[in-house]
């Protein structure tokens, strides 16, 4: 079953409406302490980041029947005990950043960019570089749903079918077309509109800008080991995952949900796996900034399927 996620935002003070307080986070973080043994959550100075957009999940099986399945995946005879792909590909700078998606509700669409930079490098042997945006789909793709969350086999196709230009991060002025959504609620306002232009002042037009994928294809379902294989042969992958309460406030170590209700579904890059303390984890960048865990990235439960983390997975492959 397809998931078609309207997705965790970052910069938003409220859930479904209500304020979020600082007692509420402190009562929060109190039940977690008493109960969480594998990770460490914590009260955020700025809460009101940490919000979540009024959400749900969606399901589209007939769709899944069109998606690509990786078949004939090259045996990988002993993959190790931990990986990072950061450590494996050191040339690829884009590997040690994380992304943030602001008052968007486009974890689909920014996790993905993210995880197609990196390929571009590292399939190049990082003799190519470049930052792909998100803004793409969020202004061009019809089978996108720009902030209010989508599948994310449609932003992989869309990178084959139609391409995708660079664009930085907010405010950051760099390439084709920068990332649109800060961290303002009224930011979600914004209406983008497929203009095909580039930013005033880039050197490039919207066409030379645009690359493309070679394919794009979704990973077995609930298979840790084709996961580890597809990480450590082509780079990062995009995973999906349930999100409860307890997600906001994680800091540290390995996340497993112990409290607090549902709050949507998810999409995040997954850059490596290990152990910690005995406790098997993916290594994922999430997009809510730095400010958030650990300088943006989490850990959380490996080989149990913990909140449906290997369900579904995607990656695709880029041409030169």
């Amino acid at each position: 079953m397809e998931r078609n996620f309207l997705c965790l935002i970052a910069a938003i003070g409220s859930i479904s409406g209500l304020s979020i307080t600082d007692k509420i986070q402190e009562a929060l973080v109190s039940a977690i302490r008493s109960r969480a043994r594998s990770w460490v959550a914590q009260v955020y100075d700025r809460p009101e980041e940490f919000g979540v957009m009024k959400m749900s999940l969606g399901l589209n099986e007939s769709e899944m029947n069109d998606i690509p399945r990786l078949q004939n995946q090259r045996s990988v005879r002993a993959l190790p005990a931990s990986f990072d792909a950061r450590q494996k590909w050191p040339y690829c700078p884009s590997l040690n950043q994380t992304r943030s998606q602001g008052s968007c509700g486009s974890c689909y669409a920014v996790s993905t960019a993210a995880v197609i930079t990196d390929r571009y490098c590292i399939h190049s042997g990082g003799q190519r570089q470049f930052y792909f945006g998100s803004t793409g789909y969020l202004s061009c793709c019809t089978d996108c749903y720009k902030c209010d969350g989508g599948y994310v086999h449609k932003t992989f196709e869309y990178w084959v079918k139609s391409g995708l230009t660079s664009g930085g991060p907010y405010y950051s002025r760099q390439g084709c077309k920068p990332y649109p959504f800060g961290g303002a609620t009224q930011d979600v306002n914004i209406v983008l509109k497929c203009d095909r232009q580039c930013q005033a002042g880039y050197p490039l037009t919207y066409s030379q800008d645009l690359k493309y994928g070679a394919s794009s294809y979704i990973l077995p379902w609930e298979d840790e080991n084709a996961m580890k294989a597809e990480i450590y042969q082509n780079g990062p992958i995009v995973t999906t995952f349930d999100v409860y309460g307890d997600f906001f406030q994680y800091s540290s170590g390995v996340y497993r949900h112990v409290t607090g209700a549902y709050s949507g579904g998810h999409a995040v890059r997954v850059i490596g796996w290990g152990v910690e303390n005995g406790v098997k984890y993916w290594l994922c960048a999430n997009s809510w900034n730095k400010r958030w865990g650990e300088n943006g990235f989490f850990k959380i439960v490996r080989g149990e399927n913990h909140v449906g983390v290997e369900n579904l997975s995607y990656a695709g492959l880029p041409k030169y």
